[in-house]
Order: structure tokens, then C-alpha cells, then sequence
């Protein structure tokens, strides 16, 4: 595990250790994305559009398979981030 202590700067911004960007693989314009986790920031690279929606289509073995529309997926899918989000509002 790596631990590196920095300040942040006047505009609320942080510099990620050479070490940690070369590990991730974090260049210069590369996208990436924020999570909150308790109390923990959580920086990750954004992954490859097939890549993504390869990950979030397959389903875990033994898992009963459904149709859904586009729509649904969508729909489904912001119902969690809000669920998500008002849990972490509220600090449990």
C-alpha cells in the first residue's frame, strides 16, 4: 500500500505522486473518477466504454438472466446512485 501526505493548494487541488500515477497509469488528460466511501476518497481511471459495459452487463454465475431495455438499465442504475447517495447524505 502506498501513503503519501499533500496539501491541497488554493483551488482545492491535490497532485498525485509520481509513483501512484505511474501505477494507475494516469498520463496527462487522463479521465478519471471520484468516489465517496465514508470518509474516504476513492480516484480511479475511467475504463474503456466496451470494457465498462462488458463489466456491468455480465452477470455473476448462477444469476437469473432478464431482459431489459436501455431505458431500464439506465433508470435502474441512477435509482442506486441515488439510493447510493442519499445513505452517504445522511453519514451511515
Amino acid at each position: 500500500m502506498f501513503k503519501f501526505k499533500r496539501k491541497i493548494g488554493p483551488k482545492g487541488q491535490v497532485v498525485l505522486p509520481k509513483d501512484i500515477r505511474e501505477n494507475l497509469g494516469l498520463r496527462t488528460g487522463t479521465e478519471v473518477v471520484f468516489y465517496l466511501e465514508k470518509e474516504q476518497v476513492i480516484i480511479e481511471p475511467v475504463k474503456d466504454p466496451i470494457e465498462y459495459l462488458e463489466e456491468f452487463c455480465t452477470l455473476p454465475e448462477g444469476t437469473k438472466k432478464i431482459k431489459l431495455t436501455p431505458k431500464e438499465i439506465k433508470e435502474s442504475y441512477e435509482e442506486g446512485y441515488e439510493k447510493k447517495f442519499k445513505k452517504l447524505r445522511r453519514g451511515t
